[in-house]
């Protein structure tokens, strides 16, 4: 397990850093990674990316604030640059169900100005970038080449989600809504944004099987919901949504990240900003399995 640990304190300490723990939290490493996290702000919310290729676990995706992507094909032992300098990733996910060039891992890299990230409520981060436009990279051979798609000055990627019907259109979270791709090339809201949350910005999205179907599940939130108490769900991924009223333990707000099980898309884990969160029913009903404090930290062994 990882945990990209950035923070800066208000003494001006720099607490950051890429941290692996091999039993369980009990204790935790530095590595020696030449990124940056800052984990202070908006940074907090969609920042500090760690991604898994499904089929080779030792290979580990590490998105920076201001550094690029890295990649390790040793458990995190070792790191190679990819690219995307001076650009804020916000999200890096590898597809699941389609691989790349060679069987390489298929990916998406998106980006976010640090213009836009005020809208998540949190100021403006610790570190800044210079580029202006948001991109979504696209690479078939695990990150050696990088192709920019869907670029935008108007709106910030914050997340993206595939889906195992189609791996050429996949769907983003934003910081103006929802939106989904054609053929990587084209992008526009969601056709049920009757079911949404309007414009406002999203972290939480993520996708899973459905079972036998083509397409998969998706669930999806705004950071600010009208109803903290409403997730969105499509079983058509994107095609049509849905409003899930949730029982059992309901955050207070909205969650920051979502994440389920490839397969038949009933369990997942939520985190908001007061814990994390499971689900056994795809929405239905909640259990907080862990709180959130800011100041809580790990045991260490360098």
């Amino acid at each position: 397990m990882f945990r990209a640990a950035g923070r800066v304190r208000a003494s001006g300490v720099w607490d950051g850093g890429l941290w692996k723990t091999t039993d369980g939290g009990k204790s935790w490493k530095m590595l020696d990674f030449p990124g940056d996290f800052d984990g202070d702000g908006p940074s907090a919310l969609c920042g500090e990316i760690i991604a898994f290729d499904p089929e080779k676990p030792a290979t580990v995706f590490v998105g920076c604030e201001t550094k690029g992507l890295f990649r390790s094909d040793d458990g995190g032992a070792t790191w190679a640059k990819l690219g995307i300098d001076s650009e804020r990733i916000t999200a890096v996910v590898v597809n699941g169900w389609c691989r790349g060039d060679n069987g390489m891992s298929l990916l998406h890299a998106v980006t976010c100005p640090d213009a836009l990230l005020p809208l998540l409520g949190r100021g403006r981060p610790a570190l800044e970038t210079s580029v202006r436009t948001s991109h979504d990279y696209v690479s078939r051979d695990g990150g050696k080449s990088l192709r920019p798609t869907c670029e935008w000055p108007e709106l910030g990627y914050l997340n993206i989600a595939f889906d195992k019907g189609s791996w050429a259109e996949p769907s983003y979270a934003t910081t103006h809504g929802y939106c989904q791709s054609l053929q990587e090339r084209k992008m526009f809201l969601s056709p049920g944004i009757k079911d949404m949350e309007s414009f406002r910005p999203f972290t939480a999205l993520a996708s899973a099987g459905h079972g036998d179907t083509r397409c998969g599940r998706a669930l999806l939130q705004a950071l600010d919901p009208v109803r903290p108490g409403r997730l969105s769900r499509s079983d058509h991924f994107g095609f049509r949504w849905e409003w899930v009223t949730t029982a059992g333990d309901v955050p207070p707000g909205g969650f920051i990240a979502i994440a389920g099980e490839w397969v038949q898309g009933e369990r997942w884990w939520l985190l908001a900003t007061d814990g994390l969160y499971r689900t056994n029913d795809a929405g239905k009903t909640l259990v907080r399995v862990m709180g959130a404090s800011l100041d809580a930290g790990f045991p260490v062994n360098n």
